[in-house]
């Protein structure tokens, strides 16, 4: 193993997973830009897109961050069947609370695979680190992301929305705070150390 890098593979939900957290950022600049660039030329919504550049100066682009280590605790890539699903990073927002799905991104999908695979490891390891709370935001243009978790995804039927919804459910809305300078609607959950 590692000390830049950890990679997983496993069979999950009658498919091939294969998870790669980056302690080491910077390792994953180039992958995650490619991954991006296909995500934006395919997305119609373009208003986040400044969020997800490379190649710029702008320090909370997802380029400047991935450089920069912004991402404190790391940054994972999911793959399904040798094909790229998600990405995101997890910060500190305080000594002892993490963000966890930073800088998300996703492949169009019918399930939330990223939830109930991504996110149960990322909160792993801000468990590991000591953090005691970790929360999950939303700014404006990805709002329908949170009516997705607090109202949709509880009704769904289908093993991977219920083991994404087993995760979610231990997060509680706490409505629109200011996270790095931005009002962000805000889901948090307790770490149990």
């Amino acid at each position: 193993m590692s000390k830049d890098f950890i990679t997983l593979q496993f069979e999950q939900f009658h498919h091939q997973f294969e998870l790669t957290h980056y302690f080491d950022t910077s390792l994953c600049y180039d992958e995650v830009k490619e991954y991006s660039s296909m995500f934006w030329q395919g997305s119609v919504k373009k208003h986040a897109q400044s969020n997800y550049e490379f190649d710029n100066d702008v320090d909370w682009s997802l380029g400047n961050m991935l450089k920069k280590k912004s991402f404190d605790l790391g940054y994972t890539i999911l793959k399904k069947d040798n094909h790229f699903l998600a990405a995101s990073g997890i910060r500190r927002h305080t000594d002892t609370e993490a963000i966890v799905l930073s800088r998300f991104f996703a492949a169009k999908t019918l399930l939330p695979y990223a939830n109930a695979i991504m996110l149960p490891y990322q909160l792993e390891i801000a468990q590991k680190n000591l953090f005691t709370s970790a929360i999950i935001t939303f700014n404006d243009y990805n709002k329908h992301l949170a009516k997705y978790y607090d109202e949709i995804l509880p009704q769904k039927k289908d093993e991977v929305s219920q083991k994404a919804f087993l995760v979610l459910k231990e997060f509680k809305l706490e409505g629109k705070k200011i996270i790095n300078a931005t009002e962000q609607t805000v889901f948090r959950t307790m770490l149990k150390n």
